[in-house]
């Protein structure tokens, strides 16, 4: 179960059944923080405060490897005429051929 906060910071999660549990708390570019022994009665809010009693500490964003992959599409529909996309290796490889300039 879980919830998102709104600016301020307040949140709330419905329909959490009594006992004890731990509740954690994070935030992107903060390390997470969780309380422990949280007790959920029945018809009773319980409040728990991170803001106050736990100060979230800078964190480090791990990024695991990126891989992008793009295709060019066959057909672009907003192109009227032709168009060719060539390479700078393709420019390298066509043949060439010399002629001398008259003088």
């Amino acid at each position: 179960m879980g919830a998102v906060t709104d600016e301020g910071g307040q949140y709330f999660i419905l329909q959490v059944p009594p006992g004890s549990y731990s509740v954690r708390a994070s935030l992107i570019g903060y390390g997470p923080v969780v309380q422990t022994n949280v007790r959920v009665l029945i018809d009773l809010t319980s409040t728990i405060d991170f803001s106050r009693n736990y100060a979230l500490q800078e964190e480090a964003v791990q990024a695991g490897e990126v891989v992008v992959i793009a295709e060019r599409p066959v057909v672009q529909p907003d192109i009227s005429g032709n168009v060719a996309n060539i390479s700078a290796v393709e420019i390298q490889n066509l043949p060439r051929t010399s002629r001398s300039i008259p003088n």
